[in-house]
């Protein structure tokens, strides 16, 4: 019954609408998928890297814990049919962004004009690709967002590339 409050509810709402606006305001800075990981995908954040705070998934969790305890103790009667169906509704939905979090592979396509293409650039893995003439040459520098390697020596074009510091 606790979480199902109705001063708690709101609260969790009007943190979330705090995270939502710092979210999209930093996500000039640090850009789109690292604002989305920092603040709507994590449990917490830590306001100006001191303060804890809750972040978007554990606010999205106890924003669902709320409506679905409200659901099952609420009687449902004709007068409460359309709260009934947009609690369901919210519900529904949120329960869709927990499958999307965990299940879905996220990527960028990027498809030139009269062009076709079978791949998509994950977001936690990248290579760098040198083309020369028709030599490609590929290198995994980036796996699950950690440099896996920063000194690539590449003999046949007499190249050294050093990467210093990764940016999301």
């Amino acid at each position: 019954r606790f979480f199902g409050r109705t001063d708690l509810f709101c609260l969790n709402i009007s943190l979330f609408i705090i995270i939502l606006i710092i979210g999209t305001i930093e996500q000039k800075n640090i850009g789109i998928q690292a604002a989305q990981d920092k603040f709507f995908s994590s449990s917490y954040i830590l306001l100006l890297d001191i303060i804890p705070f809750p972040g978007g998934a554990l606010l999205l969790f106890l924003i669902f814990l709320g409506l679905l305890i409200k659901l099952i103790e609420d009687n449902i009667t004709l007068n409460k049919l359309s709260n009934f169906f947009i609690h369901l509704s919210i519900i529904f939905f949120i329960i869709g962004s927990f499958f999307i979090l965990n299940l879905s592979s996220e990527g960028t396509m990027i498809i030139k004009e009269n062009e076709k293409i079978n791949y998509f650039i994950n977001k936690n893995n990248y290579n760098l690709e040198i083309i020369n003439n028709d030599t490609i040459y590929k290198f995994e520098i980036i796996k699950n967002n950690k440099i896996i390697k920063n000194n690539l020596i590449i003999p046949e074009l007499n190249l050294s590339i050093k990467i210093k510091k990764f940016y999301k």
